[in-house]
């Protein structure tokens, strides 16, 4: 908490002394609060109170901020707004006296206005107890607001309403409109004394309202009720500065306005032709002042007088020194007459405060603005705070010692520095030589510049009389179509050299040298840069490793997000290169060398050229070729079909992968961070276009009422601040928000909430839940509801601006949809970076049992969560994912959202808050998914793996059915001999049988191992002589299979983990699926198949290929149970009778794709695919068949690749539905995609 504001009063009575303070809140509310400085006081604060709930009770126009009791004192909200004194002190400022009068006329409108009645106020007994006997009818406020003076007035800025803020003076009696009005007048006179009395006559505006008549009353009374407050009437009136009858019996009042004066001067001497005076005018003691010079100035010395003949208390000085526009950075040495009670706290004893400020070099200076704390001291606060005497005492002595400790130091200086200059003067006898002969050289050398510019321009103008002339403008065509033809055979060739030039932070040592001298160092790249695709080549090094980045300034700005990173200097000399995209035209590309000071960079060389459009395809296709090693018509036609049928990014993200790793940029990935904010910054939705959502919202054909859930089971009023605003900052206008709380919820944020609701009538509260069970405040929630559709947010979450506009249009294009997920991230401690998205796969019922990866970004109808029951409190910690289970069992209207829409602020809570919901999560859940499955009629053991952060479902087998092993083989017999000795020894199940299907092989060795397997009566061995077609040797394996269940496993697979044909087998048996594919791992532990990826490098590939089998992967899908488009027949389980529903392999895909061909075909029939982590295997890979090395070969394969996009082209077309759009189709890792 930091108090802006103290007000002390110690010149009352003891009764009536109070302290008033402005404090600003840790969650940065603002509230004032009033406590008593005597025990005496008490009652006089709780008189305050009721003064303030009496306002409150008013049928009137007059409002009073919202206050309670607390330990005693006075605590009321802080109301922003426009006080009847700032619009009054306005009008004075603007020197105009009419209006001045029009503004105290319309506090005086205002005032009448309240409720009145026209009477005598001396007959009201409780009047005559305050004030002398009166003959005169007065209106008179029916309620005694005497101190209803302008300052008390503020209009808030939220609702316009007029509120009294300070209600510490409220007699129980009628007291006239006029007193009120007179009081008002006199008030401001006094505080503005220096100004309004010379612009318009205090007589005369009292005329103009009727007072002068009842002006010796007025002040009589105005006496008397002092008289009642203060100690004394009399100690203070020497104080006064305005001599006005009227103001004789005003107390101990400080000035509002204070005359300052600054002081400049170029050699330390002021004099008053060199000063600039004006009125400072005190905000809650907060001064503001601009004082500008007549002319630009050179100045070496300021000197600041606060004001004249007053003792003040100073702090939080901030001076700003400007030379036209532009602020001058300066660091001057402060001195000062004060004594300084602490850190930045100066107290003026003397009535002539003065500081001065001495800069090390002078500054060109046409104007001084200056922001500080100015606390005018009366003789009271001084009388009755012995501690400022007490402070200067000390202070007095303290700085007499330090003055002695500077004067040794400075006579030391005085003595070192009288050395230097005999050595100077040494120096300066030494150099005048040298600059003689310098100036001789320098005119020598400007007479050979003059002859050489007048060559030049001898030159430029010959180039310009051939460059206008018509033959040459006849040509201009064959030349253009020469740069392109050239462009396109080299275009690399049109290379230009750049030459750098510092703009800041930046030390030029010589050509291509420079010095970084902060950590911002800036070069001039190039002007006038268009978009495109340009090419870099620079030779360089540094003292230290450095990062180049490129930023694109347009109008002035640029952002980090706008960087582009060029590529590195090391501290050897390297030649690098680098492709670097442009986005959009720039007025200039600038180059950060790093963010270190001190590093010395040398880059030599360094040029560049743009390519367009047929230039980027050629250089593109030749790196494409260089690295695959196919020819560049090939690619050229590869990539025109792909364009052609309709994969127009795909062919893209291609081009954009080989240009971004080219070169430097190998180097240069970007990391999961910048690659998030890269995709926020290129694809989430502007300003404009939600906007736009508001006016779409309106054409909606079916505008559904969703009802937001906000339970408030965390205490953070920033949190819950944030939370409601979110909310209301929605392009989609038809929502409601029903907060529900408990009880025993503070009440600063009951108050908060209640504030919000006032505001806004879609805004619906409970605060009547006996305890915060979060099942419990679901439930109230959703009795509340009056939506189709609701979504929770929980304290800590957001929603995106166009989150509701996204789901509402989404159940307009499918009006069926009971279940809507979409995608979420989350928010940093700094509430302003996102991280960790999760970019989430289409409906997966497995994934959801092995991680919730849903969450609470989701939204459902109404009546089916009514439905199933409301949220159960038996599953309290993990209710949400109890209710996603039971909804989802009940529809196949489910649907996902692929758009980050729902921010999660779990990293803003406190450690212990966070620990404790990780744990409970773990605990219940598996209770959660055991409920589930007793529900859908399955049998499992369910256990939560803590190292991989997944729960494992073993399903129960049931019976125990023959399963067929089919293994093809041709010509090995060591890999073969790895993989069968594993599953006879490894394999826990017991009811098994292995086929081995032989395919032309003539080792005789192999043969006679044939023999010695056909001892076990577990293993056949079948011939197949045909040439090798993997799909046709496993159709015919699978005929000769005798097995129930079918497991089509390559040769070179090696068996880890010994359930792994029960982990497989428990997810066949299961009627809603189709196949089960295993993990499989290279034998150097990393990742060869964990699902299969659609469209992957534009047909399909294994989703984490390479990645260490220790890691967890994206969202922990590389180890948890889930649904994937596809597995690889390295190691697939399934029903024989499906096998041969779908006619097994398609044969045309001799030896690539099928696998891929065969699932579709099995999801085709409505089953689903899974992937099962726990069966883990080795696979040494493609060792059943020989090589792609012969021409028949390849063209066999383009041929597979043809038939299979063919075949599947609306699948390719679409989609992995279980792999995010917004995932590239490159790297297996699912990175964010660079497009």
């Amino acid at each position: 908490m930091r108090t802006l504001f103290v007000k002390h009063t110690y010149q009352r009575h003891e009764a009536y002394r109070i302290i008033t303070l402005i404090e600003e809140q840790e969650d940065g509310r603002i509230r004032v609060r009033k406590r008593p400085q005597t025990s005496a006081a008490e009652g006089h604060v709780q008189a305050i109170f009721d003064n303030y709930r009496r306002i409150e009770s008013m049928d009137s126009p007059l409002k009073a901020p919202k206050v309670f009791m607390e330990n005693g004192q006075l605590v009321s909200e802080y109301i922003e707004g426009v006080s009847f004194e700032q619009t009054i002190s306005e009008a004075i400022q603007r020197g105009v006296q009419a209006d001045v009068i029009a503004a105290f006329e319309d506090y005086y409108q205002f005032i009448k206005a309240l409720p009145s009645v026209k009477q005598n106020p001396s007959s009201d007994s409780k009047f005559a107890t305050f004030f002398s006997n009166c003959d005169a009818e007065f209106d008179c406020l029916q309620v005694g607001l005497i101190d209803l003076i302008p300052e008390n007035i503020i209009i808030d800025s939220r609702d316009k309403q007029h509120y009294h803020i300070d209600c510490e003076w409220l007699i129980d009696a009628p007291i006239p409109v006029d007193f009120v009005m007179f009081r008002a007048i006199v008030v401001i006179y006094h505080k503005y004394h220096r100004t309004l009395p010379g612009l318009l006559d205090l007589r005369s505006v009292l005329a103009h309202f009727s007072l002068i008549p009842h002006q010796d009353l007025f002040n009589t009374w105005e006496s008397e009720f002092s008289e009642r407050i203060h100690e004394s009437c009399d100690i203070y009136k020497n104080n006064y500065q305005v001599n006005s009858p009227s103001l004789s019996q005003w107390k101990d009042k400080k000035p509002h306005v204070l005359n300052s004066s600054m002081f400049y001067s170029g050699d330390g001497n002021f004099r008053e032709d060199k000063r600039v005076s004006r009125d400072l005018y005190l905000k809650n003691t907060f001064a503001e002042g601009r004082f500008s010079l007549e002319t630009p100035t050179s100045v070496s010395h300021l000197r600041w007088d606060p004001c004249e003949d007053y003792c003040v208390l100073v702090r939080d000085i901030h001076l700003e020194y400007l030379s036209g526009e532009d602020l001058i950075e300066a660091s001057p040495r402060m001195t000062t007459n004060a004594i300084e009670v602490d850190q930045g706290v100066y107290l003026f004893l003397s009535n002539d405060p003065q500081f001065l400020f001495a800069f090390s070099e002078p500054l060109i200076l046409d104007c001084v603005r200056i922001r500080a704390a100015i606390q005018v001291l009366s003789y009271s606060d001084i009388m009755y705070s012995g501690d400022y005497l007490k402070t200067w005492r000390f202070g007095l002595a303290a700085f007499l010692k330090d003055l002695q400790k500077d004067t040794f130091r400075l006579r030391q200086s005085i003595e070192n520095n009288q050395r230097i200059l005999k050595e100077y003067d040494e120096l300066i006898v030494g150099n005048a030589v040298k600059i003689s002969t310098l100036e001789n050289n320098e005119r020598s050398l400007k007479a050979i510049a003059n002859n050489y510019m007048h060559e030049y321009q001898r030159k430029n103008e010959q180039i310009r009389l051939i460059t206008r002339s018509p033959l040459y403008r006849i040509f201009e065509p064959l030349r253009f179509i020469k740069r392109q033809i050239f462009s396109i055979i080299r275009p690399l060739g049109a290379m230009r050299t750049i030459e750098l030039i510092p703009m800041s932070g930046v030390l030029a040592e010589a050509p291509g040298v420079f010095l970084s001298e902060n950590e911002d160092p800036q070069l001039l790249l190039i002007r006038k840069a268009k978009k495109g695709l340009y090419y870099f080549r620079w030779n360089g090094k540094a003292s230290r490793a450095t990062l180049l980045q490129i930023y694109p300034v347009v109008q002035g700005e640029t952002t980090e997000l706008d960087a582009i990173r060029l590529g590195s200097l090391e501290t050897e000399a390297e030649q690098k290169e680098r492709f670097v995209y442009l986005r959009h035209n720039a007025d200039f590309l600038r180059l950060d060398l790093g963010d270190k000071s001190g590093v010395e960079s040398a880059i030599n060389d360094i040029k560049y050229t743009r390519l367009g459009a047929f230039a980027s395809v050629r250089v593109g296709l030749a790196i494409i070729s260089q690295s695959t090693g196919y020819k560049k018509w090939r690619l050229f036609m590869h990539f025109v079909k792909l364009i052609l049928t309709g994969r127009k990014n795909e062919a893209k993200q291609q081009f954009v992968e080989t240009f971004y790793s080219f070169g430097d940029g190998i180097n240069l990935k970007m990391s999961a961070e910048e690659a998030y904010a890269n995709y926020i910054h290129l694809h989430e939705q502007s300003e404009a276009e939600v906007k736009a959502q508001r006016i779409v919202s309106r054409d909606l054909s079916h505008r559904p009422l969703i009802s937001v859930f906000a339970p408030i089971n965390i205490y953070d009023s920033n949190l819950i601040r944030e939370m409601i605003q979110s909310v209301l900052a929605q392009s989609y206008p038809k929502w409601e928000l029903c907060i529900v709380g408990a009880q025993d919820m503070p009440e600063n944020l009951q108050s908060l909430i209640e504030d919000f609701a006032d505001l806004e009538s879609r805004i619906r509260m409970d605060f009547t839940m006996p305890t915060a069970s979060y099942s419990g405040l679901l439930n109230r929630a959703l009795a509340m509801a009056e939506g189709e559709f609701v979504i929770s947010l929980r304290t800590f979450d957001l929603l995106a601006p166009w989150a509701l506009f996204e789901l509402a249009s989404h159940i307009n294009d499918v009006p069926t949809a009971d279940f809507v997920y979409t995608d979420e991230d989350r928010m940093g401690l700094d509430g302003q970076t996102r991280s960790h998205p999760k970019f989430k796969p289409q409906w997966s019922p497995d994934f959801l049992l092995s991680n919730n990866y849903i969450g609470n970004a989701y939204l459902a109808r109404t009546d089916r969560m009514r439905d199933v029951g409301g949220f159960r409190d038996i599953f309290e910690t993990d209710c949400q994912y109890d209710m996603i289970l039971r909804l989802t069992e009940t529809t196949e209207n489910i649907f996902h959202i692929p758009s980050v829409i729902y921010h999660s602020r779990f990293e803003q809570l406190p450690i212990d808050m966070r620990d404790k919901i990780r744990l409970e999560d773990a605990s219940v859940r598996m209770l959660v998914i055991r409920d589930h499955l007793e529900r859908i009629g399955r049998k499992g053991d369910v256990q939560y793996d803590d190292k991989r952060g997944v729960f494992d479902i073993d399903y129960a087998i049931q019976g125990e059915p023959l399963i067929s092993l089919v293994i093809p083989n041709y010509e090995h017999i060591a890999d073969l001999q790895k993989c069968i000795d594993s599953i006879l020894h490894l394999t826990t199940y017991r009811h098994y049988e292995i086929v081995i299907i032989e395919n032309n092989s003539t080792s005789k060795e192999l043969f006679a191992y044939y023999e010695h397997l056909k001892k076990d009566n577990r293993v056949r061995v079948i011939k197949w002589s045909n040439p090798f077609n993997y799909s046709a040797i496993n159709n015919f394996g699978v005929a000769q299979a005798q097995g129930e269940y079918i497991v089509l496993l390559n040769n070179d697979t090696e068996v880890i983990a010994p359930d792994w044909l029960q982990k497989m087998l428990g997810f066949a048996q299961r009627d809603d699926v189709g196949a089960v594919g295993a993990r499989l791992l290279y034998s150097d532990q990393t990742i060869q198949h964990a699902g299969v990826i659609i469209g992957f490098c534009g047909v399909a590939g294994h989703a984490f290929a390479h990645m260490p089998s220790t890691e967890v992967g994206y969202m922990n899908r590389a180890v948890a149970a889930q649904n994937v488009s596809a597995v690889t027949a390295a190691c697939l389980m399934m029903k024989k009778s499906l096998f041969e529903k779908i006619n097994g392999f398609e044969e045309q895909l001799a030896v690539a794709f099928n696998d891929i061909d065969l699932c579709l075909k099995i999801r085709e029939q409505g089953y689903r695919i899974v992937y099962a982590p726990k069966a883990e295997l080795y696979h040494h890979e493609s060792l059943s068949r020989g090589t792609d090395d012969t021409d028949e070969k390849r063209s066999r394969f383009a041929s597979e690749v043809k038939y299979f996009k063919k075949r599947w082209h609306r699948v390719l077309k679409e989609g992995d539905p279980y792999y995010s759009p917004h995932l590239d189709l490159v790297h297996e890792t699912f990175r964010i995609s660079g497009e």
